[in-house]
């Protein structure tokens, strides 16, 4: 079982963290420009109809990077809290928060496996953050969502899992990204299986792209969304 070496994934997140704002999945794709736009819009249409926000949520970011969904929701809830361990990534949004004059969005440079505040959230976001977690880190990520939600909180997950079980890539080398790449993609019924440990119950899945879009571009792995909801 591979076991992620975190210092290494948090020097290639703040490498990357220069990158615009609006770029999709940080370029880690390998999508062509005509493909990138049609992605963008899939998953910003697919987002908000699994998020289903209104003006009374708390929502909760982890994994947050750069702020591309963040930015594109902070007006449509009560409140927004981002978290993230990237110094860098975490400088960009502090940085455009300020330019932009929000009040409402609250940024945490921290460990997502050690992020534990007082508030109560409605809406959790994990975009692609768990395939770079360990399993004890992911464990201790939803032993603390667990104490920061109520009965009826939902999380959201974006991420990429394995088609035929449980995938992983240990310090290999990418031509795509230039640099050696590391991730841990789970099948969907580990997830659920995880998640319902702490109370929360699956309440649909759907691959993010559809079998003929053409985007699924990896044999062993497919991008997904999948919510939950505390009972």
């Amino acid at each position: 079982m591979v076991v992620l070496d975190n210092d290494k994934i948090k020097k290639f997140w703040n490498d990357r963290a220069d990158l615009k704002e609006e770029s999709t999945n940080l370029g880690l794709n390998g999508l062509d420009e005509k493909k990138q736009i049609i992605k963008k819009k899939i998953e910003i249409d697919k987002m908000f109809d699994y998020l289903d926000l209104n003006e009374l949520n708390n929502f909760l970011e982890v994994g947050s990077g750069n702020g591309r969904w963040i930015f594109k929701l902070y007006d449509k809830v009560k409140s927004v809290t981002a978290v993230d361990y990237c110094e860098s990534m975490v400088g960009v949004v502090k940085k455009k928060v300020r330019n932009l004059g929000i009040d409402n969005i609250h940024v945490f440079n921290e460990d997502a496996k050690k992020f534990l505040v007082d508030d109560i959230f409605d809406k959790i976001l994990m975009s692609g953050l768990i395939m770079y977690l360990n399993d004890d880190s992911l464990d201790a990520l939803f032993k603390n969502i667990d104490m920061m939600t109520r009965s009826g909180s939902e999380i959201i997950i974006r991420d990429t899992f394995g088609i035929n079980g449980r995938y992983e890539i240990n310090d290999k080398y990418s031509e795509a990204l230039d640099t050696n790449y590391s991730a841990i993609y789970r099948s969907t019924n580990e997830l659920v299986s995880m998640v319902k440990d702490y109370g929360f119950e699956f309440v649909r899945k759907e691959n993010m792209f559809g079998d003929e879009s053409g985007l699924n571009i990896f044999k062993e792995t497919l991008s997904m969304m999948i919510k939950f909801r505390k009972e």
